[in-house]
Order: C-alpha cells, then sequence, then structure tokens
C-alpha cells in the first residue's frame, strides 16, 4: 500500500490562541491577562462574536465564519486576533479545533455532544482516487471520482411504459 505523506507544518500558529489538550483536568475560566488587556468591547466584530456564543458555546472556525455577515473588512487575522478574547479550543478529542466559550466545558456537559466533530478518512488504498488538496485549485469545475458507467438505452416494447403484465 502506498504511504501517506503528512504536509510539512506551515509554521502557522494561533494568534494568542490557548490550547487545552482532551485530556486535562480543567477548561479555562477565562482569557489570561495578556488577552484580556487587548479586549475591545466596542469593537463591532468582537460584539457579533460574542453574541455568537452566546446562542451557542461550541463554533468550528468554518461555521462561525458562515454565521457572521459577508464584510470585506472581516479578515483572518482579526478573527485570529478576536477569537482567544471569547475562548480557548480544544487540541484533542471530540471538539477537537473547535472554539469553546471561556468557563464552558463540554466534557461535563451531555448537550455538548451536537458539537463534536466527526474526523473521516479513508484508508490509504483509496488515496489514489480523491484529488489532494493542492490539487483542488478548480473548485467551479469539481473532479469525479471515477468516470461514469455508460448508460444503458431504456428497453422500450410496443407499449411504451414498461412493467410487464398485460393487464385487462
Amino acid at each position: 500500500p502506498p504511504k501517506r505523506r503528512r504536509a510539512a507544518p506551515q509554521g502557522r500558529r494561533m494568534h494568542f490562541g490557548r490550547a487545552v489538550g482532551f485530556a486535562s483536568d480543567a477548561a479555562p475560566r477565562g482569557p489570561p491577562e495578556p488577552i484580556r488587556a487587548t479586549i475591545d468591547a466596542a469593537d463591532p466584530l468582537y460584539t457579533l462574536l460574542r453574541a455568537r456564543f452566546q446562542q451557542r458555546p461550541i463554533w468550528s472556525r468554518g461555521a462561525l465564519k458562515a454565521s457572521l455577515p459577508a464584510d470585506p473588512l472581516r479578515t483572518e487575522d482579526k478573527l485570529r486576533f478576536l477569537l482567544p478574547q471569547l475562548g480557548y479550543y480544544f487540541s484533542s478529542g471530540p471538539w477537537r479545533n473547535c472554539w469553546i466559550a471561556y468557563g464552558y466545558d463540554p466534557r461535563h456537559t451531555p448537550d455538548a455532544r451536537l458539537f463534536q466533530v466527526l474526523d473521516l478518512r479513508l484508508p490509504a488504498e483509496l488515496d489514489s482516487l480523491v484529488p489532494r488538496k493542492s490539487e483542488k485549485a478548480d473548485v467551479a469545475f469539481p473532479r469525479r471520482l471515477r468516470p461514469l458507467a455508460p448508460q444503458k438505452p431504456p428497453q422500450g416494447g410496443a407499449g411504451g411504459g414498461g412493467g410487464g403484465g398485460g393487464g385487462g
């Protein structure tokens, strides 16, 4: 079987982000002081993000971005700066890479199961059937996993409706 190759680390770190291991004892109750000092409660994006965390305590980055209105001034860097002001993220476990409101520990709340992340992976033998992320430049024209089999023309008899039996 072909060996999987992991991508080289990009050197991207969360800005101020506070990662918590799933097996750790306690969830953070609030942001550390250096992060707390950067909070601007009047920032409209901060206010919007805080409202989202009041709606529900756990968000994936993609779901959170999709819930926000389109705004050309909202950048990935600004989100990277603001998210750690409102929550922390698990580095492992069922809520891996999800942003969680400070003071909320999903491990002790049965309802948090709704926000668990499903990580689906293909066996290495199937890697050749799926394009790599770096090959997905043409998002508008997705590739098929395999070519479709040619369709057989319908076999129409004299009745035209198929279905056999004569009826009355």
